[in-house]
């Protein structure tokens, strides 16, 4: 699998959580946070391995959004 494909794969989990921990919030609305959210994890990937960007997707902190 390609870097890019396991990007895509962890993103959808975050991108999971932050929609049930916010259902009505317009993500696209908010400058910069989608771009953000995946070179996040494409950085974790990068440094620390797949495991770790994984547990990250998974269980950091959500970031509040107002």
């Amino acid at each position: 699998m390609m870097k890019r494909d396991l990007v895509d794969e962890l993103y959808k989990i975050a991108y999971k959580r932050y929609r049930e921990k916010y259902p009505n919030k317009d993500f696209a609305s908010i400058p910069n946070f989608l771009d953000s959210l995946w070179f996040s994890i494409e950085g974790e990937l990068n440094r620390n391995g797949y495991d770790a960007a994984r547990k990250y997707a998974e269980e950091a902190e959500l970031i509040v959004l107002r």
